[in-house]
């Protein structure tokens, strides 16, 4: 006799599997499975395969999907086991029915596996409340006997936790981006609000409160949703009991404040049910330091609010202080950056002052070297024979010198400039020292701490006293370098025009005096051949092609006038016979156009010297 029939119940539930005990302690006979006896062989063996794997795994049998599962999948019981044991599973989960339901009723139907491997939200009362569940699973149809289908095998992989966890983290990553980019505490607050607002799934609602310590007060400072002001006061005194219990000495983990029906009016997306609870948490730098606001946030209904929620909810506060931070640290780096701008207008203004009083005090014989110590340009005065009396700093850091060797040295600046303007700044700066007017001068100058070379700009002038006499003179050098590198590139920009006009120039010359030649030597043939009238057409053709002719010419001359090199040809001119020579070649155009055309030129007795141009 096999085992089966002498301790069916010890054979089919075996093991020390807490379900095991449970299901052999289920009175089976009460159950529209019938005793263990009548139960077909292929339930009989598919129940011990269920029973003994670790993976989470449910029987559906008969047409009342009369529910047996294994220990692995006791979480998705919750509080119903081991009362589901024997139980139909619509019985079980009249919830989820309408998920589940069509699905077992397709197994059976058609006795084909319903494989479901993304997350599908099943809601599910499993701990004495309806709680958002996710799954991936698959149906598959199970034989009696007789190879017919009479039952569903049911294997569930549990993955909430996983989906709950990327929600989460993707709107901490959303208000993490959008928060790197404020910059003031009121686009803190804006922004945290909509962010809230666009993942309603992890935060049902949110309400951001900035707390002002010397009024002991908090004041909305962002809501996530349009809802009742009864549960967002604009306002809330601190200092006494309160809607949302906030208290500046509020540890970090907050309270949990019990919402009844108070948030009716909010609903959550995807959910029946409005929250139920709200978590309120304080928003400070520190432990012990002082508030700077208050977060009020909506509990998920479907969720418990335990280690991993609260954990979340201080992860955002997180955010939103680290955003606060930055924008009080960005708003005092603004103010430091305003002050450092004020005190730069004050000591430019100042500068300004300065120096006029120096070129009053100039005028009055006296030269006031701290002043010319402050100028943002190398300054400095020479004695009358030329040599240096000071050097501001500006000129001592640029040339690597100190004043006391530029005193002992008085040629030493010299070395400084670059050797092919050396001749000319020393015949320049000598005839304006020897004159007594000064000087004007450009040069290229060394730059000590990189070896290279910019040009700058001299300018001096000379003071004098009462009787005329040349006292100092007081000097600048001036950075002129960039302008220099762009004069220079316009200059070869008009190089290059000129070069262009050049060029045009010979291009039209060659082809007109190629023509012009047997224009010449047809225009002698034509004239005993031709009417009258046709010989002058030819004439007026030849004389059009000498004046363009001429026309390029002058465009060459031009060219030569923009290169330097151009050259004036003077002749004795006729300037009645050469004005009326221009104005004939319009007569072609005027009688085409049926216009009247003359010219009247009276002789003019002298021929004048000119250079002409066409």
């Amino acid at each position: 006799m096999g085992l089966d029939e002498t301790n069916p119940i010890d054979s089919v539930f075996s093991g020390s599997y807490e379900t095991s005990a449970c299901l052999r302690a289920v009175d089976w006979s009460a159950t529209p499975l019938g005793s263990l006896e009548q139960w077909p062989q292929s339930l009989r063996t598919i129940v011990r395969v269920v029973v003994a794997s670790g993976y989470p795994m449910a029987i559906c049998w008969g047409p009342d999907f009369v529910l047996l599962y294994n220990d692995a999948y006791r979480p998705i019981a919750g509080t119903r086991h081991p009362w589901a044991l024997g139980r139909g599973a619509r019985e079980v989960y009249p919830e989820a029915w309408d998920v589940i339901g069509p699905m077992y009723e397709s197994v059976m139907a058609r006795g084909e596996a319903v494989n479901v491997f993304s997350d599908v939200q099943v809601r599910l009362t499993r701990n004495n409340y309806l709680e958002e569940v996710y799954m991936a699973y698959s149906a598959s149809p199970i034989p009696d006997d007789g190879g017919h289908v009479c039952g569903v095998l049911n294997s569930a992989l549990e993955t909430t936790g996983r989906v709950i966890e990327d929600r989460r983290r993707q709107l901490l990553s959303d208000l993490a981006s959008r928060m790197a980019g404020t910059r003031t505490e009121e686009e803190v607050w804006r922004v945290s609000a909509e962010t809230f607002g666009k993942n309603r799934l992890s935060l049902p609602f949110a309400f951001l409160y900035e707390y002002r310590p010397s009024e002991h007060q908090a004041f909305l400072a962002g809501a996530s949703v349009e809802t009742d002001e009864g549960l967002h006061p604009p306002v809330i005194d601190c200092r006494g009991e309160n809607l949302w219990r906030f208290d500046p000495a509020l540890a970090m983990d907050g309270v949990l404040v019990a919402l009844g029906d108070l948030a009716s009016g909010v609903s959550v997306p995807s959910w029946p049910e409005h929250p139920r609870e709200a978590s309120v948490v304080p928003i400070r730098l520190g432990e012990h330091s002082e508030a700077l606001g208050f977060l009020v946030t909506g509990v998920h209904p479907g969720q418990a609010f335990g280690d991993a929620y609260r954990q979340f909810v201080r992860r955002v506060a997180e955010q939103i202080t680290i955003g606060l931070a930055s924008a009080r640290a960005y708003k005092q780096e603004r103010l430091r950056e305003i002050e450092k701008l004020r005190a730069s207008e004050q000591r430019l203004a100042e500068t300004d002052r300065l120096y006029r009083q120096q070129q009053e005090a100039a005028t009055k014989l006296q030269i006031q070297v701290d002043l010319l110590q402050q100028l943002p340009v190398a300054a400095w005065t020479l004695n009358p024979d030329g040599t240096p009396d000071f050097v501001n700093r500006v000129w001592l850091e640029f040339a690597g010198q100190t004043l006391e060797f530029v005193r002992s040295n008085p040629e030493a600046w010299m070395n400084a400039v670059h050797p092919e303007d050396r001749d000319k700044v020393i015949k320049t700066f000598w005839e304006g020292v020897s004159s007594g007017r000064g000087f004007v001068f450009d040069n290229r100058a060394l730059r000590a701490h990189d070896g290279t070379y910019r040009w700058h700009l001299q300018r001096a002038v000379p003071l004098h006293d009462a009787q005329g006499n040349v006292i100092k003179f007081v000097g600048t050098t001036t950075d002129i370098d960039d302008q220099k590198r762009v004069e220079e590139s316009l200059a070869a920009l008009d190089r290059a025009k000129t070069t262009f006009f050049s060029n045009v120039s010979h291009e039209f010359r060659t082809p007109l005096t190629l023509m012009l030649g047997p224009l010449e030597e047809i225009q002698k043939e034509a004239r005993e051949q031709l009417s009258p009238e046709s010989h002058e057409l030819l004439a007026t053709v030849r004389r059009n092609g000498l004046r363009l002719l001429k026309l390029v010419n002058t465009l060459l001359d031009f060219s030569r006038m923009e290169a330097g090199r151009a050259q004036t040809s003077f002749q004795p001119t006729d300037l009645a016979s050469f004005t009326s020579e221009i104005a004939s070649a319009f007569d072609s155009a005027m009688k085409n156009a049926g216009l009247g055309f003359s010219v009247d030129c009276l002789p003019i007795a002298t021929m004048s010297v000119t250079n002409p141009i066409v």
